[in-house]
């Protein structure tokens, strides 16, 4: 267990664990519209998939902002770090 604490202690496996939120959310969010293309060419019902997406897409502002704010206070912390993380 205490490898896990120091690991998510350093801000750039926090930077990096956040980047594949954002782009795991990505997939959801394609694979939630490719089903709800789907129900609209066999006439199906999608207000329920379509609330889905909503809050998919409202997670996803979540999961990008975070990672906004953690690359940029690591950044302001150490800008030498910056350049490593730029590249997540």
């Amino acid at each position: 267990m205490e490898t896990t604490s120091k690991h998510l202690a350093d801000p750039r496996n926090l930077v990096g664990m956040a980047a594949r939120h954002v782009a795991d959310g990505e997939m959801v969010i394609a694979r939630q519209k490719e089903l709800i293309e789907k129900l609209r060419s066999e006439g199906g019902n999608v207000s329920e998939a379509l609330e889905i997406l909503q809050a998919f897409l409202r997670s996803q502002q979540v999961f990008v902002a975070y990672h906004s704010a953690l690359q940029r206070d690591l950044s302001e912390a150490d800008p030498v770090l910056d350049v490593g993380i730029a590249a997540q």
